[in-house]
């Protein structure tokens, strides 16, 4: 019976999602998705925070055959790179135009593209605890 219960709870500890622990010891920066979007972009320690462990990276292979190709790759731990958003001054300097729109199940997503470009990279976000979690990047440019 022990034996039993015991697996079940493993079952269900190993199932569970896992916060980051910077999460836990860093408070929501804003409870406004704008607002926090805002924070998220110019603090990378909000940043480190609030991205998932590991982080769902999407990008294109332009040199794939017969033509280009998706490649996606979980980055965890120290191959996630920070800053993995620009902040609003270098969004500035480069051009790049924000947009946020919603998703599915209540996500987020967070466009950055250059205008004229084929440049653009989406960040999807969803509702981890009291607080949003970079989940996903999605570099959609060529």
């Amino acid at each position: 019976m022990i034996n039993r219960l015991l697996s079940a709870t493993a079952i269900i500890l190993a199932s569970a999602p896992v916060a980051p622990a910077a999460q836990a010891a860093t408070a929501c920066p804003a409870k406004d998705f704008s607002a926090f979007v805002t924070a998220f972009a110019d603090d990378v320690a909000i940043q480190r925070a609030f991205t998932a462990d590991p982080l769902f990276s999407e990008s294109i292979d332009p040199a794939a055959e017969p033509e280009p190709a998706p490649v996606t790759e979980r980055l965890a731990g120290a191959a996630r790179a920070f800053p993995v958003m620009p902040s609003a001054a270098q969004q500035r300097r480069d051009g790049l135009q924000l947009t946020v729109s919603n998703g599915v199940d209540g996500d987020h997503v967070v466009t950055l593209r250059k205008p004229d470009t084929d440049a653009q990279v989406r960040y999807l976000f969803r509702k981890a605890g009291t607080c949003w979690q970079l989940y996903r990047r999605a570099d959609d440019s060529l």
